[in-house]
């Protein structure tokens, strides 16, 4: 029974996305590899448990941190490890922290059969066996040891698994009715309440749904705004899914590299309004390259009217939205999170051989 010690933190700062993956992962190999279990490392967080909570998955299991070791900014902790690799003994260790440094993957790799890393630039992936990435690509795939398998791209993208094969299932209208907003659960730049201003001025938009997390602390200064609105506002806080807004919305504005995924895979035309953290200027730029998002950049950065010009430019450009939808399911399917489950299966088995 190969055992799978999973690295992950959730919650302000670093999001959900970490840990998300991780669950989704571990869903994948109820179906695909039954006899994998998981031990999920994480910082002890409300919104880590209430995910495992909500997840309930038979094969998984979760390991807190020890107080004295948490820290503001989650970082990959070597020393932690020991102990608990020590008494878990695991075949597979899976670090999703972003960028690992050299020292603490160097001492993983001789705790494990197997190491594995998501979205990974740092040093320390020198170190890994299995490499992969849809939010960031490899700075140097020249320099990774013969060893490594990197497997990049959409195509790995870590969607919930209701996303994998889902059908637009019709036409782009003839204008945007109805949109969808979504730019990260806490939003700490207040990038939503800055969108829905720029969304005011649009005559052909009759409602909006804004999708918040139970982070989110500026809910006075949206509604302040919302006040204003000649069209029907509709605010979710912490939905499960954003599959059927989706499925209902003429356009997204949207920040985060998996909500970037979810529009393309859904065939909804999208703008992207980034937060500001590099990996999502590039998941937006790839996505505009690829002809199924506009990318305005760092919403922080974002001028006064930008928005509103290219939502109404956009809005009577059926035959453009129409293209944006096209491309999109051609450039991520949803079915990133077996992949990657799949993948950490194939080459434990090939290391095993």
């Amino acid at each position: 029974m190969p055992k799978v010690l999973y690295r992950a933190d959730g919650g302000y700062p670093v999001g959900t996305g970490h840990i998300l993956r991780g669950l989704r992962i571990a869903a994948c190999w109820i179906d695909i590899a039954p006899e994998y279990e998981v031990l999920l490392v994480a910082q002890d967080n409300p919104a880590v448990r209430r995910f495992v909570s909500e997840a309930s998955l038979p094969n998984l299991r979760t390991h807190f941190l020890d107080h004295a070791r948490l820290t503001p900014v989650p970082k990959l902790d070597a020393d932690a490890f020991e102990t608990i690799a020590t008494n878990y003994a695991p075949d597979i260790i899976v670090v999703d922290m972003l960028d690992t440094p050299q020292s603490d993957m160097s001492r993983l790799r001789e705790m494990t059969n197997t190491l594995v890393t998501f979205d990974d630039r740092g040093p320390g992936r020198l170190y890994a066996h299995l490499i992969c990435n849809f939010l960031v690509r490899d700075p140097n795939p020249s320099d990774l040891p013969d060893a490594t398998w990197l497997r990049e791209g959409p195509e790995y993208a870590s969607l919930p698994l209701e996303f994998a094969g889902v059908k637009r299932g019709r036409k782009e209208p003839e204008l945007v009715r109805r949109v969808l907003v979504s730019l990260g659960g806490a939003d700490a730049a207040g990038l939503t309440a800055k969108v829905a201003k720029e969304l005011l001025p649009v005559d052909s938009i009759q409602e909006v749904d804004f999708v918040v997390g139970a982070a989110f602390c500026m809910r006075d200064e949206l509604e302040a705004v919302l006040s204003k609105a000649s069209w029907k506002a509709n605010l979710h806080v912490a939905v499960p899914s954003l599959l059927p807004l989706f499925n209902v919305a003429d356009l997204a504005v949207v920040a985060g590299g998996i909500t970037m995924h979810e529009a393309a895979c859904c065939g909804v035309p999208a703008i992207a309004v980034c937060q500001s953290i590099d990996h999502q200027l590039m998941v937006a730029g790839w996505l505009e390259n690829a002809g199924c998002m506009i990318n305005l950049g760092y919403g922080e950065q974002l001028s006064e009217g930008e928005l509103t010009t290219a939502v109404s430019v956009l809005s009577e450009d059926q035959q453009k939205r129409q293209s944006m939808s096209d491309a999109g399911p051609h450039i991520c399917d949803g079915r990133g999170s077996m992949r990657t489950a799949q993948a950490i299966v194939d080459r434990h088995s090939f290391r095993l051989d």
